[in-house]
């Protein structure tokens, strides 16, 4: 997984908001072999924006769908302090 905290983001902090607990443990598990810090993972809306109120956030790993209810309100928040985030959308079968 190449994201833009790549090579000399040792130590950076990323917000991982994801619902499904696999793929939330998988994207933890890369971002932590790169020498990141996982912020989560978390799986709703509410949770991110709370976690948002109380942590340094470096970075940002979005889920677009989060068991229905869209993102937009964290991208929002994330994109307001300038902190630096990748929407991912799987596909649906």
């Amino acid at each position: 997984m190449r994201t833009d905290w790549a090579g000399n983001g040792a130590g950076k902090r990323i917000l991982v908001v994801e619902d499904e607990f696999l793929i939330a443990l998988d994207i933890a598990g890369a971002l932590e072999q790169g020498g990141l810090v996982v912020i989560g993972p978390l799986a709703s809306v509410r949770d991110a924006l709370r976690t948002l109120e109380s942590e340094k956030v470096d970075g940002a790993l979005l889920d677009a769908n989060l068991g229905g209810e869209p993102v937009g309100r964290v991208a929002d928040a994330l994109l307001a302090r300038k902190v630096p985030l990748r929407l991912c959308e799987r596909l649906r079968a």
